[in-house]
């Protein structure tokens, strides 16, 4: 569809509202503590390098965005995509503390710390850190509203204005990360956030690679994939963009079809996709009696569970995993990452 097509606004929309409603479903979860992460080595002044187009579109034109970082700020073990979250959240409460305009900083550098000097909630947590600085020219706080800035629901906005969730949700994934955050601020003086991360004494470069290459090529392959999941349109949907990114495919929608499809296939399965939670046989319990005769297969579990449920079926943070909803590209980065990790890195835990 071209953009001169009729529909192309209205369709466009549509997937916007899907990923404003994915993302929703994202932070709330992150909020209760009960969403999968992905968590692995990644580079902080990356992502934000990686990010800053986007940030500059989303301020405006009347706010100034500089970055600085300082040179081997080394890796920090997270889930990207709750550190964009973070990132997300931080400038968008700098843009809006600056209605007339201002200037926003965005620094990544090494420190020594001991523990955040308001992080009033946190043991202190000796350790060479990563910190990661938001620091705006807004309108600042006083000491009573920058006491609450981190409970579920607090505002300062008007109705309609905001969730009061963004900063509670920051705090939640610096929790869940091991790290801290400190908030300097003042009355007319402007906030300034550093988010501290432990920062890892060393990695496996195997690890970095993975995920240092170039996404594009990170997109297609030739592999034979079994998608096992009940829901016919996500099914399709799946199928659809693993074809066209140059797979062969086979799909069941339970575990009794999946069975008899890897039963009666000669050839090789590299990779089942499956849904954590189905009818009458759950992913766990496929992947188990699939590789039970494609003893080549490796396995990558989906759900929009949460972490709870999901480590209930015998899954924990070792098996590879993608939580829904997610992106096609998304999904292909993961089913590249799964098909090209150590033999010995993807445990199947049932």
């Amino acid at each position: 569809m071209t953009a001169r097509d009729p529909c192309h606004e209205e369709l466009t929309e549509i997937v916007a509202a899907v990923d404003r409603a994915g993302d929703l479903t994202k932070q709330l979860l992150t909020f209760s503590r009960r969403q999968a992460t992905n968590a692995r080595p990644i580079a902080i002044d990356q992502v934000v390098a990686s990010t800053e187009q986007m940030l500059r579109r989303l301020i405006r034109e009347d706010i100034q965005l500089t970055t600085e970082f300082e040179p081997d700020v080394g890796y920090v073990r997270a889930d990207r995509g709750q550190i964009e979250q973070v990132l997300l959240n931080l400038v968008i409460n700098a843009r809006d503390a600056m209605p007339n305009g201002g200037a926003l900083r965005i620094a990544v550098g090494v420190v020594d710390v001991a523990a955040a000097v308001n992080d009033i909630q946190r043991e202190p947590l000796p350790h060479k850190h990563v910190c990661l600085s938001v620091a705006d020219s807004g309108h600042g706080m006083d000491a009573q509203t920058a006491s609450h800035i981190f409970e579920p629901f607090f505002t300062t906005k008007g109705v309609g204005e905001g969730t009061g969730l963004g900063l509670a949700i920051v705090y939640g994934i610096v929790q869940q990360a091991g790290g801290m955050i400190d908030v300097e601020t003042d009355v007319g003086r402007g906030t300034t956030f550093r988010v501290y991360f432990p920062r890892l004494a060393a990695v496996d470069p195997a690890e970095v690679a993975v995920h240092a290459g170039d996404a594009g090529s990170l997109l297609f392959g030739s592999e034979t994939i079994l998608v096992a999941e009940d829901d016919d349109h996500l099914r399709t949907l799946i199928a659809h963009a693993l074809r066209k990114a140059g797979y062969g495919v086979l799909e069941g929608s339970n575990g009794e079809e999946v069975l008899s499809i890897a039963r009666n296939y000669a050839a090789a399965i590299h990779l089942l996709l499956a849904d954590v939670v189905m009818p009458r046989m759950s992913g766990p319990v496929v992947a188990e009696r699939v590789l039970a005769m494609h003893a080549e297969t490796r396995v990558l579990f989906m759900s929009g569970h949460s972490e709870d449920a999901v480590a209930g079926f015998g899954i924990d943070g070792a098996a590879p995993f993608i939580y829904k909803p997610f992106t096609m590209d998304g999904l292909l980065m993961k089913v590249r990452e799964t098909l090209e990790s150590p033999q010995d890195d993807w445990p199947l835990v049932v």
